[in-house]
């Protein structure tokens, strides 16, 4: 190949690039006009004012990033309590490796066998479960970094914990796992006695981009770690994006409906499940994941 043939087809990776990325932020804008029409009218008023505009972004950015910090903190301190109803995808000695406290994050991640079935590759997951040998393996592997863990291959707290693999069918099983806390948002909406912050915002509607951003919580806190786009290999943007694709790009397609209507409805919440948490402030938060708002004009 010749470098100026070469040179072409960089240029159409970074045109392929920038083109996901003007649509994500499209996307993102009109979530927000969505959810305050009135909003336009302030970036509006304030296009003039360099000063006030760049302060009124970065209000919202620390707000959104309070939020998700919020998110992870309360998830890190019940992820044990959810671990109790997938505690069935492997034997292991639990005397040995007992549930770590809520505090003992420490005890999360590749240190704990349950931990690292669940954040393993679903491949992985498979050849385990014939060879179980391989788990104490992979959790020296994963602690010691000698093998990559990343968001190309799909961790198998995603799926159902008795699905049996599908060949023909990538997606059989999928987004079905016991541990997603997006079913903790069918409540929302029944809570007694007020208004929930996801109601007024009319967010308690589960769409990909929630499944996405529950997803992203539930590796950070099976990891324990707190709030951040990168996991040595595990790009959690990548990761996002890859889940919003499966559910955008054919949103008529059958398996979507399904995998929607199930996560929306299933009602299997651990009973130690905080309340609280189930009502954490919804606002924007599965459209401004990541570094936001570069839809507005360029501030120097």
């Amino acid at each position: 190949m010749g470098l100026e043939e070469s040179t072409d087809l960089e240029d159409n990776d970074a045109s392929q690039g920038a083109k996901i990325g003007k649509d994500e932020e499209i996307t993102v804008y009109r979530a927000i006009m969505n959810l305050h029409p009135s909003f336009e009218d302030v970036i509006t008023a304030c296009a003039s004012h360099k000063h006030t505009l760049h302060n009124l972004i970065q209000m919202l950015e620390n707000q959104s990033r309070s939020a998700r910090n919020s998110d992870v903190s309360s998830l890190n301190g019940v992820i044990c309590e959810f671990l109790k109803v997938d505690n069935d995808r492997i034997t292991y000695d639990m005397e040995e490796s007992p549930m770590p406290a809520k505090t003992n994050l420490q005890g999360h991640g590749w240190n704990h066998p349950l931990f690292t079935v669940l954040l393993s590759p679903y491949c992985r997951f498979i050849r385990i479960c014939d060879y179980p040998e391989e788990l104490s393996e992979l959790m020296t592997e994963a602690k010691n970094a000698v093998v990559d863990i990343s968001e190309s291959e799909w961790p198998t707290f995603l799926y159902a914990s008795d699905t049996i693999p599908d060949p023909d069918n990538d997606h059989h099983g999928h987004f079905r796992g016991n541990l997603l806390p997006v079913l903790a948002l069918q409540p929302l909406a029944t809570v007694k006695g007020r208004l929930n912050k996801a109601k007024i915002h009319k967010l308690t509607e589960v769409t990909g981009r929630t499944i996405a951003y529950i997803c992203a919580l539930v590796r950070i806190a099976l990891r324990g770690r707190g709030w951040g786009t990168e996991d040595s290999a595990f790009d959690y943007e990548a990761f996002y994006q890859n889940i919003v694709k499966m559910f955008e790009d054919d949103p008529e397609d059958c398996w979507v409906i399904e995998t929607l209507d199930w996560n929306g409805g299933n009602p299997s919440i651990p009973a130690g499940f905080p309340v609280e948490w189930r009502e954490f402030p919804l606002f924007l938060r599965e459209f401004l994941l990541f570094p936001l708002f570069l839809w507005i004009p360029y501030i120097p």
